[in-house]
């Protein structure tokens, strides 16, 4: 979703880099969608060690995989998700093999070289944390627990957790009546001030 700046973020990862480096107009464009979405792999090729990627070693839970999807009312065969995982291992070693072409895409995105990993929306990091939020929604869905995961749920989930962090650090540093919940569930602090300093004698 940050990524390529959809639903509720508006502007994403790809956006960006096409407001950047490829002058469009702050939306999906193709170039830097394509930019992106190939680039980042050389990218990721380039900055990181990949010698720990050894597609001929993994294991996909292909039944497993299939009863998930099952358990949501989709239909999904065993022979999509073998096509799909050898499409992927070919693409690794095919990036692997390739550490070059990595140039080519530093130079139509600057922004892409430099700010990847740690771009605040959409950079890997920010994708590597809202899927962790996001399959805990998962989890407690297959577990019987709620609704369906969305992004909205995720998103209401991490605030409600930030915000209980907030209250259990503000009551143990101060007193509950400095601070209360307003109706629309901000927090709402009122500003401690000092007495004004006196000059001392002679000043």
């Amino acid at each position: 979703i940050n990524w390529h700046g959809l639903g509720q973020t508006q502007s994403g990862f790809i956006n960006q880099v096409g407001l950047v480096d490829r002058g469009c107009g702050g939306d999906l464009c193709e170039d830097a969608h394509d930019t992106c979405d190939t680039g980042a792999e050389f990218m990721i090729a380039k900055q990181m060690s990949l010698s720990n990627y050894g597609p001929t070693e993994w294991w996909v839970p292909v039944d497993d995989i299939v009863k998930v999807f099952a358990l949501g009312e989709y239909l999904v065969e065993a022979s999509w998700i073998k096509e799909c995982a050898l499409l992927f291992a070919a693409e690794v070693e095919g990036i692997k093999a390739a550490p070059l072409a990595w140039r080519h895409f530093s130079e139509k995105s600057e922004m892409l070289q430099e700010s990847l990993e740690d771009f605040f929306l959409g950079g890997l990091d920010d994708n590597a944390a809202w899927s962790a939020i996001v399959w805990s929604e998962v989890a407690d869905w297959l577990a019987g627990k709620g609704t369906a995961p969305t992004l909205e749920n995720a998103v209401q989930r991490t605030i409600r957790e930030k915000r209980l962090q907030s209250y259990k650090y503000l009551e143990s540093a101060a007193p509950p009546s400095n601070h209360r919940e307003t109706e629309d569930g901000a927090l709402e602090i009122p500003f401690r001030t000092k007495a004004p300093l006196q000059a001392e004698d002679g000043e």
